[in-house]
């Protein structure tokens, strides 16, 4: 049986992709099929689905293989860096092992009271699974950009690594070009569609183009002004092709050429999703 990354990587339609969303949150799991018909209906055609815990891990990988265009992403988020369980590394790697899938949503959050030791030490566990497995890595960076910097340049750059995104990029321009030099995708997320969001806006513009990846990072982080137009709580995935839009302003250029040009930054990311090692 072919794995949803295997099959979708055949597919030529080029559709707006949302890089990085939880489709398992409860949130979303009262009407998904509603949810995944209103993206349809924009036109958006791929997922990265990502897990945030142990919890998730099973939910996102069925989510994949029933929900067409759905890539998982298995990991361990810091902000539940304390609660693993025994075991938690070998299950991970029993999974990838057997699954078509990447690793995370994983990374270093200051913001959170989570001990920073040990988000440390389940960072970089997930980094050597990651490189071990030659998988695609999505990275959650707050207020760490630091260590988070130091070690996409030690173990990233080079062309024999796996791709890695940093998600819902809040960093400066000179971290983004440190990470884009490492070769690091810089994902930006809806709050971009904000109002007063001008220092992201600036980043999205000093990105380049063939380094840029867009998500929602739904149900959250759409700003209230774009909710009140859904009439609803939370965020979802249909939202991305307006912040597509929102970009190819920015960056001057043809919606149609930034769906290409990102879909095939997707792409690196699904075939190594998909490979086995």
């Amino acid at each position: 049986m072919k794995s949803s990354a295997e099959k979708i990587n055949k597919n030529t339609e080029v559709s707006y992709l949302d890089a990085h969303l939880h489709l398992q949150d409860q949130r979303l799991q009262a009407q998904l099929p509603s949810v995944i018909a209103r993206a349809g209906q924009k036109g958006v055609g791929r997922f990265f689905c990502n897990a945030t815990s142990e919890d998730d891990w099973t939910k996102v990988i069925a989510l994949a293989g029933t929900i067409p265009g759905v890539i998982p992403f298995i990991g361990i988020h810091p902000w539940y860096a304390d609660s693993v369980a025994e075991g938690w590394r070998e299950r991970l790697c029993l999974l990838l092992e057997q699954q078509s899938c990447g690793v995370g949503e994983t990374g270093l959050d200051k913001r959170c009271p989570v001990d920073f030791t040990r988000q440390v030490a389940l960072f970089k566990a997930q980094v050597d699974l990651a490189l071990q497995y030659h998988r695609p890595l999505v990275v959650h960076c707050v207020r760490s950009w630091g260590p988070v910097v130091d070690i996409i340049e030690q173990e990233f750059a080079g062309e024999s690594a796996p791709p890695v995104m940093l998600h819902s990029y809040s960093g400066s321009v000179e971290t983004m070009r440190r990470l884009v030099t490492a070769g690091a995708y810089i994902s930006f997320s809806t709050r971009l569609l904000g109002r007063d969001e001008k220092k992201i806006k600036k980043v999205l513009v000093e990105t380049p183009v063939e380094r840029i990846l867009l998500e929602t990072d739904s149900p959250d982080q759409l700003p209230a002004e774009w909710m009140a137009k859904g009439e609803r709580a939370y965020n979802e995935p249909m939202w991305v092709a307006d912040l597509y839009h929102q970009v190819a302003q920015l960056k001057k250029i043809n919606v149609e050429d930034l769906k290409v040009s990102l879909w095939d930054n997707g792409k690196i990311f699904t075939h190594a999703a998909a490979s086995r090692r």
